[in-house]
């Protein structure tokens, strides 16, 4: 068994901040395109450019800058608020993974195994939506 957990951001029971956004932004940083980063990703690109704009809706915050084509071509880059946002979200879901085993050990793990279960595993298993 392994304990199972979805985390995200929510805004009015909407999905907003979560693994699949914040890894299309990391694709943007990396490749300089949203349309590379939707591609990895396997979603179209107008579903990408729709993530983007409902986040930083939500957020009240300017993400991406993009560079229309032309000679030079286009592309797409992030923010600072973008990057400061990907690191904060990181180190979010790192004290959250921290927070589940700790109480996991403490009130389900050593009492399964004095029951002489096998005690489960915490492991962070990331879901995109």
């Amino acid at each position: 068994m392994k304990i199972q957990y979805r985390l995200w951001l929510g805004d009015e029971g909407e999905k907003v901040l979560g693994s699949g956004p914040v890894a299309l932004l990391k694709g943007i940083a990396s490749t300089g395109s949203l349309s590379a980063s939707s591609r990895q990703m396997g979603m179209s690109y107008s579903k990408a450019w729709h993530v983007i704009r409902r986040l930083e809706q939500h957020l009240g915050l300017e993400l991406v800058v993009r560079r229309v084509g032309g000679s030079r071509g286009g592309g797409a880059t992030l923010t600072a608020e973008a990057i400061e946002l990907i690191e904060r979200y990181e180190v979010f879901c790192e004290e959250v993974v921290q927070f589940i085993s700790r109480s996991y050990s403490e009130h389900l793990g050593t009492w399964l195994e004095g029951q002489g279960r096998k005690s489960t595993e915490c492991i962070h298993t990331v879901h995109r939506k």
